[in-house]
């Protein structure tokens, strides 16, 4: 019996304290969570990592977002401007420690400006948000008008000074190419649209200037490593205006001409009429003509030499000719006319008749369209993808191909430089330097270079991974806006697609702007389908539907 008791009681002296300790390790939580950023300072491009660590607790820190002051994601190649941004990321809890209400959370070092979500702490997941306010100083130095080579670090502009010539009345429309800039070297000017503010129409290359007050919008894109900031200085031909930005990299800025009638020039160099020498007064006296009469004036010497007034005669007849049909300059001889029975048949001139030189016009040899045979598409699509064909829209990629499978990023890249070449009228060039690992394709680097993509990170595009639908309206909208076309949407005035809160912040604008205008289509119940795919016929007639759309 004793040896039962005694046996009992060691149990009870082994279990117990384990018991004890198993419930101080199960209560047992994180007490604070220290998170590092590389800092964000104003002209170094936005941190996309960060690291967490916890004394007993093994942590992971997802894909970091960051925003502007307007909620407006940032892409990974921006840079900061003076401003104020926020960082959402997620921490989660891989192991060790357990995470608690009163878990803090500390970003570089200090709990200012830090907001932690508990919402998700079921999960092991804390949802942090950052708020960091970027100041007006510049880190790496201030640069003006700045030529030659982009410096290695970004640099912003302190000045930058366009200029363009005035629209006159009756003026030709003003290009691009007429848009300078003292910093040509460091920005590349994209467009300038001219709108004629009293009903808003935007002016083609044939139109002319009236009296009327017309809006110019200029869009220009910043080259490698240089940034505008809030107080960058623009001016357009002398005077200051505001810019916005545009896209990752691109801005614009709008300024009003008025355009008046012009006024009545009375310093002319017409020569002064007491420089004639006056006609006699019988000259001004009609005299009564009869059938056959000619008048012979009498020569007025001007200042600018002697001008001979052409013979009129009662019968109509134009002044005398050469054959070359200028008027001749040999005085003609004074006769006395010898009446002529109107009976009589006028005896036929003996001056050959001048036979006019006809001259033939060049022939032009069209180019001859570049059309592709497909092996297989939808019945529906046949009719626009004819029409797209024979306007030579479809690259030759796609020949022999079967368009109803899905595109790539690759072949849509193609299908978006095609659409900002006919847009534009201009001619797409390829980056030079590749930026990217997994593709050398001409096309591709075009597409990069206008600035349609920016690819999936800063050295990869995936070429042969199916495109989405939002992606899809983003490329497309990109290509339009560099082709010219003003692809602003206010957000706050469509009619939302009900998948809206799946849109990523990037593709919204675009995807509404495309939507808006009947190019890019909705699925059903009213959703877009942002990460569903597209085939290569779709987007072949979204090609053909555009260029309908915007080429001029």
């Amino acid at each position: 019996m004793k040896k039962v008791l005694l046996s009992i009681l060691v149990l009870a002296l082994i279990i117990i304290p384990c018991v004890c300790f198993a419930d101080a390790v199960a209560s047992y939580h994180i007490s604070n969570i220290y998170v590092t950023f590389d800092k964000p300072e104003r002209g170094v491009k936005v941190p996309i990592s960060a690291e967490a660590s916890a004394p007993g607790a093994t942590l992971e820190v997802s894909y970091v977002s960051w925003y502007d002051k307007d909620h407006t994601k940032l892409g990974r190649m921006e840079v900061f401007a003076a401003g104020e941004y926020t960082a959402e990321f997620e921490i989660t809890r891989k192991g060790g420690d357990a995470l608690s209400k009163t878990t803090g959370v500390f970003v570089n070092s200090s709990k200012d400006n830090v907001t932690v979500d508990y919402s998700s702490i079921s999960s092991n997941v804390l949802k942090v948000t950052y708020k960091v306010t970027i100041s007006g100083q510049i880190a790496n130095g201030r640069l003006s008008n700045v030529g030659g080579a982009a410096p290695s670090s970004p640099v912003n502009m302190l000045n930058i000074s366009f200029t363009i010539p005035e629209p006159t009345y009756g003026g030709s429309y003003i290009s691009n190419s007429e848009v300078k800039c003292d910093a040509s070297s460091t920005l590349t000017i994209d467009n300038a649209g001219w709108s004629n503010e009293t009903d808003g129409v935007l002016m083609t290359n044939s139109d002319k200037f009236e009296a009327k007050t017309y809006e110019v919008r200029i869009y220009f894109t910043m080259k490698t490593n240089y940034v505008i900031t809030d107080d960058t200085n623009v001016t357009l031909n002398g005077k200051k205006v505001t810019v916005s930005k545009a896209r990752s990299g691109q801005y614009y800025f709008d300024y009003q001409f008025e355009v008046s009638l012009p006024s009545r020039d009375n310093t002319g160099s017409r020569p002064s009429r007491s420089t004639a020498t006056p006609e006699p007064t019988t000259a001004n006296v009609r005299p009564t003509l009869t059938d056959g009469t000619t008048i012979v004036r009498p020569t007025v010497t001007l200042s600018s030499g002697e001008f001979i007034r052409p013979i009129s005669s009662s019968s109509g007849r134009r002044p005398l000719t050469t054959n070359s049909g200028e008027t001749s300059g040999e005085k003609p001889v004074e006769t006395t006319p010898t009446p002529v029975p109107n009976t009589a048949t006028p005896e036929p001139s003996k001056e050959p008749t001048a036979t006019p030189k006809v001259t033939e016009e060049p022939k032009v040899t069209a180019k001859p369209v570049e059309k592709i045979v497909w092996a297989s598409a939808s019945s529906w699509a046949l009719d626009e993808l004819d029409k797209a064909n024979n306007a030579g829209l479809i690259p030759t990629l796609f020949n022999k191909e079967d368009l109803t499978k899905n595109i790539t990023r690759k072949e849509f890249a193609y299908v978006a430089v095609r659409l900002y070449e006919k847009v534009s009228g201009k001619a797409a060039e390829a980056e030079k330097e590749n930026p990217f690992k997994d593709t050398k394709d001409t096309e591709i680097l075009k597409a990069y270079k206008v600035g349609i993509t920016n690819g999936v990170s800063e050295t990869e595009f995936k070429p042969d991974s199916e495109i989405t639908r939002e992606q899809m309206a983003t490329m497309m909208t990109r290509a339009l806006l560099k082709a010219g076309i003003d692809t602003m949407v206010d957000l706050n005035k469509v009619e939302k697609f009900a998948d809206d809160g799946n849109m990523s912040s990037w593709s919204k604008d675009s995807i509404y702007f495309m939507s808006g205008k009947g190019i890019i289509k909705g699925l059903g119940n009213n959703e877009f389908g942002v990460k569903g795919t597209a085939t290569r016929e779709q987007s072949l007639l979204i090609l053909n539907r555009s260029v309908d759309t915007f080429a001029k």
